[in-house]
């Protein structure tokens, strides 16, 4: 649907938003703009030279919930607004998705200020909707220098040597990398990195597997802008600085595109079938082109901003090894308008996990 006539498109006052910077999700703009397609197979990322771009976004010519995949859509429309602008979207209620889950997604994100500036119900029923969104930390999207948490349990020192060594052999000069180990001292690393490493002290006492609140206390450690947390079972590749060159830094909640060491894709984008917190059987799409219902981030590699840890909670700190802290923590962060993503251009690998880890796991691109 385009915009046919706008004198019966009303605005209410709004017309001057034609004449802003504007993308246009779609292919046939009826007014001055950008049009945008998205590439399925990139998890609907789009160039990093168009982010943070624009005055105002319209989700429009097809309707918001039309969309396969509407949620990241959404996100990485939002994505492409400058630090603030108007979020023009036309939708349709239905019994699978209705204008309240909208709202929610944009009324509950912490890291956005949302008001609505108009909505109006069309002749074909769609309802039309503009938001105008001040993005509170857009200037976090633009920095490179990096948090590495390492969740260690005091076993493969040597694994985590090569996961430090890997990334000081890849570290562009302009970027700054701290290492934060949440476990016992790692002789084969302190030597060397004593300016930029850290241990992180938590409040154990016990000899319960308490991942969650490792996690949680190197988040609240860091203290640059972005924070990549893992075990001690992963190396990144050389592409990883550079896939996030490629990629870009506007991003609140990610991973990275992983293998094992023999090749074969390890599933860190992966999903249970429903949004719910039982026991399920676990899912991935190979191509990244979907997001599921019960989509999660493998708690072995998560990346995230700092700005989430202050304004919400993190993990989970009650959850202990193997209670499912990654999904746990995709549920909540979604509730709040903050979409699992990938970024498939930086790679990681895993150090003698066996493939039997993810056997179980159905590939439904297949």
């Amino acid at each position: 649907m385009s915009i046919a006539d706008k004198k019966d498109f009303t605005f209410a006052g709004f017309s001057s938003l034609f004449r802003k910077k504007a993308a246009w999700i779609g292919e046939y703009s009826p007014i001055r703009a950008d049009e945008i397609a998205f590439q399925p197979m990139l998890n609907y990322r789009l160039s990093t030279t168009l982010h943070g771009m624009y005055d105002v976004v319209w989700i429009y010519e097809k309707e918001l919930f039309s969309h396969d995949n509407w949620e990241l859509v959404y996100d990485e429309s939002l994505r492409l607004l400058k630090k603030n602008g108007y979020f023009i979207i036309r939708l349709r209620d239905s019994l699978e998705n209705a204008i309240f889950l909208l709202k929610s997604r944009l009324g509950r994100n912490p890291l956005l200020k949302v008001s609505l500036q108009y909505q109006e119900k069309l002749q074909d029923g769609s309802i039309v909707c503009i938001f105008y969104i001040n993005r509170l930390y857009f200037k976090n999207y633009k920095k490179r220098d990096w948090s590495v948490g390492i969740v260690h349990n005091g076993e493969n020192n040597e694994n985590i040597a090569r996961l430090v060594y890997s990334i000081e052999s890849i570290r562009p000069d302009d970027v700054c990398v701290e290492y934060l180990i949440a476990g016992p001292v790692v002789k084969e690393v302190e030597k060397n990195f004593l300016d930029s490493l850290a241990y992180i002290e938590t409040d154990l006492t016990d000899d319960l597997p308490r991942i969650s609140e490792k996690k949680e206390k190197i988040i609240e450690r860091a203290k640059y802008a972005n924070i990549i947390i893992l075990h001690n079972r992963f190396v990144l590749n050389k592409d990883f600085f550079y896939g996030f060159e490629k990629y870009g830094y506007d991003f609140d909640y990610i991973t990275i595109n992983q293998f094992y060491d023999s090749g074969e894709i390890y599933p860190g984008y992966a999903a249970l079938p429903e949004r719910e917190l039982k026991h399920q059987y676990n899912i991935y799409d190979s191509t990244f082109s979907t997001i599921e219902k019960g989509q999660y981030i493998n708690g072995g590699l998560t990346i995230l901003k700092k700005h989430i840890h202050e304004n919400m909670n993190g993990f989970n700190e009650l959850l202990l090894h193997n209670e499912a802290e990654d999904v746990e923590l995709a549920y909540y962060l979604r509730f709040h308008g903050i979409i699992p993503r990938i970024n498939i251009f930086s790679t990681a690998y895993t150090i003698g996990v066996p493939l039997s880890r993810t056997a179980g796991f159905i590939d439904v691109s297949l």
